[in-house]
Order: C-alpha cells, then sequence, then structure tokens
C-alpha cells in the first residue's frame, strides 16, 4: 500500500476517491483529528463507511462550533450517521480552540497505522495535498500524544453525552459575543464619524507594494488580495496587510495552511516597531468578516479570541525588509 497519497489541485474525483480509498481500507477504527468540520463533510466520511467491510468503531476529535446553529447542525447529520450505521460505534468529541492551539496537524489512526492527515474542506474544493504514512514503530506514541491526550482532556465535550453542557456553552459564548460586539460597535460608530482610507502593503506571487507607497484599497478589493495568499510560505515571500490612514493602526496576515490564516495587530506599527501585537488564528470565514470589520470601524478585535503576544522584526513593512530568516522565526513560533 502507498504510504504517500498526493491530491492535485483540481483533480476533485480523483483526489475524492483516493480518500475514500484510504478510509475505506481501514482495519477495526477510524481516528480522525479535523478542526474545522462542516457538516457536509458528512458525505464523504458516509461513503467511507459504506465502503469499508472492517470497522467497527469511528471517533472524530472537532473544534467545537461558533454559533448554536452551527452546533444544531452538526448534531442533526451526526445522529442520522449513527442511525444509518448502527453497527458501527460513532464517537465524536468537541474540544475549545485554545486546546487545538495545542496541536495544528491534522491526523488519522486505523489499526497499526498513523497518517498526517488534511481538512476534508481541502479535499472538496480540489486543493493541492500530501497525506502521508508516520513510522509504524512511532504509532502507540502517535496515539498517546496527538489523539487520546485530547479526547481524554477534561474541556472537551462528549457530543451525545455532554449535549446539554455542550450546547449551554456555546449558547453562553455566543450571547456574550454578539453583545459585546454590538456595544462596542455603537460606541466606536459614534466616534468616528469621518470617512477613513486605508491602504495596503504586501507581497504575493512575487509582487510587492510598500506601505510609503500608499496605495489606497477599498474592503472589496482587500478580500480579493487577501485571498490570494498562499499556504505556508516561511521565507517572506506571500504576506499581506492593511493600514487605517486615521488611526495608523494595521491589519496583516499570513497564511498558514489551506483553511488555516494567522492574523495579527501591531501594537506601535512605527517604521521600527519591535515589540508587542494581538494575534489569532482563524479559518476564511472567520478572517473575511474580520478584515471587513476593521474596514468597517467596527470591533474586530471581539470576533475571535485574540491574545496578546511579543515578537521581533518580522513584517517587512514594519521591519524594512530584514533578513529572510525572520519570516522562519515566526512560522517556527506559531507551531
Amino acid at each position: 500500500m502507498e504510504t504517500i497519497i498526493e491530491l492535485r489541485d483540481g483533480e476533485k474525483p480523483e483526489n475524492k476517491k483516493k480518500f475514500i480509498d484510504l478510509l475505506s481500507n481501514a482495519e477495526d477504527f477510524i481516528w480522525l483529528t479535523n478542526w474545522y468540520f462542516k457538516a457536509e463533510h458528512i458525505e464523504v466520511l458516509t461513503e467511507c463507511l459504506k465502503k469499508s467491510q472492517k470497522v467497527n468503531e469511528m471517533r472524530l476529535i472537532l473544534l467545537i462550533p461558533a454559533s448554536v446553529a452551527d452546533l444544531n447542525k452538526l448534531k442533526e447529520e451526526f445522529d442520522l450517521l449513527q442511525k444509518q450505521f448502527s453497527k458501527i460505534s460513532i464517537k465524536i468529541k468537541l474540544i475549545p480552540r485554545k486546546l487545538k492551539q495545542t496541536l495544528h496537524d491534522r491526523y488519522y489512526y486505523t489499526k497499526n497505522q498513523a497518517w498526517n492527515f488534511i481538512e476534508i474542506d481541502t479535499l472538496l474544493i480540489g486543493q493541492r495535498a500530501t497525506i502521508s504514512q508516520l513510522k509504524s514503530e512511532e504509532f502507540e506514541k502517535n496515539v498517546n500524544q496527538d489523539f487520546l491526550r485530547l479526547w481524554t482532556d477534561e474541556k472537551s465535550f462528549d457530543m451525545f453525552e455532554q449535549w446539554v453542557e455542550l450546547y449551554d456553552a456555546v449558547k453562553i459564548r455566543q450571547e456574550n459575543l454578539e453583545k459585546t460586539y454590538e456595544d462596542t460597535k455603537k460606541r466606536q460608530k459614534n466616534a468616528n464619524k469621518q470617512q477613513t482610507t486605508f491602504y495596503v502593503y504586501k507581497t504575493i506571487n512575487g509582487v510587492t507594494i510598500e506601505g510609503k507607497d500608499r496605495v489606497l484599497i477599498e474592503i472589496d478589493e482587500a478580500i480579493k488580495e487577501l485571498r490570494t495568499l498562499e499556504p505556508g510560505k516561511s521565507d517572506g515571500t506571500s504576506y499581506i496587510g492593511f493600514c487605517n490612514m486615521s488611526t495608523n493602526e494595521s491589519l496583516q496576515f499570513l497564511r498558514k495552511s489551506d483553511d488555516e490564516w494567522y492574523g495579527e495587530v501591531p501594537i506601535d506599527s512605527t517604521e521600527e516597531w519591535e515589540g508587542y501585537a494581538y494575534k489569532v488564528f482563524g479559518t476564511w470565514d472567520e478572517m473575511q468578516k474580520t478584515l471587513k470589520s476593521f474596514f468597517s470601524e467596527e470591533p474586530y478585535r471581539v470576533l475571535l479570541p485574540w491574545k496578546i503576544t511579543r515578537f521581533k522584526k518580522w513584517m517587512p513593512e514594519i521591519s524594512k525588509r530584514k533578513e529572510e530568516q525572520k519570516r522562519k522565526e515566526i512560522f517556527k513560533g506559531l507551531e
């Protein structure tokens, strides 16, 4: 059996077949970590279970959804999956984002096999990716450190056995965020009456625009530019930032992987900036909402759990293009 599976850009049917073949050949169990899981991804898992002959158990570790609506939809779909495959033990654990930050990679486990895996969404949108089998002699170590540790953590929720607690936790968090967002939005809207302009600085696909050029940009074009960021670039060749010309506040981005983005707000964005910043990880949808709020001069940092951190110079706009090693240092710091 192949130990490296290549998924090619634009080859959706072929990629899907490779994915299903891999999981359907599982023996005894399928254990997956898949952070940004959506209800529509269950269709792929259904095809895998239909084709499988030797699976008795499936366990999934997912991130807790941001809203009650998303949580309810996920629960409905998994209830149907349980009924459809009543002879297979299907268990779901949902973990908070903070716990997930201790493990960025995704994994797939079956009997005596551990694989470095992908987001199912990567498969469905037809992006380039590699699935690779890990060393068999480290199987037990990988399972214990990268799966069972999260599965047994007291902060995780069993979707079926702890549904009430899980639902209440998501509802309270959503209500608090919405209240904070609306209150802050009203205050800031009253404080900012004048029209604000923004400029872009970036290096994407070999094209560089420096902050000193003051290239103005509006929100629709900003979203298009952000979407073009290449994932996994640690050498300074793909980044983008936007600056509010009234406040001199900057919001800048890296794309860590296919649907995992890194956002940063330097606390002091001077030419020689070095010190502290707010940072956050999120999906494309979350970063898009954040950017829209930033351009609307709304409270964008209430949408995600931002943290304050200390960094050395890394963004070429801020550091005047210091050595390329700075980009490797920041990506190493994100792991």
